[in-house]
């Protein structure tokens, strides 16, 4: 579990960092949550609850709505220069 969720998960990011930039990378950062719980399903037959559903619901959408609005001022600063 070290391993596989410490380890490959920093290395991961540093390179989504990388590629894409921290401000963009912070934002998937949020998915943990959602990963966790999946795998707490698939994994550990943990029921699937209306709280927690709306909970994954609650992050996609924050995660969404960051995300459109990461591009649009980046969009934004390309337009002005």
């Amino acid at each position: 579990m070290v391993i596989g969720g410490t380890l490959i998960g920093y290395v991961i990011f540093n390179l989504g960092v990388q590629r894409i930039g921290a401000s963009q990378t912070s934002i998937y950062l949020n998915l943990t949550p959602i990963v966790t719980s999946l795998l707490s399903v698939l994994l550990y037959d943990t029921h699937m609850t209306w709280p927690l559903l709306l909970g994954l619901a609650y992050v996609l959408t924050d995660v969404f709505l960051a995300s459109i609005s990461t591009r649009k001022r980046r969009r934004a600063k390309v337009q002005h220069r």
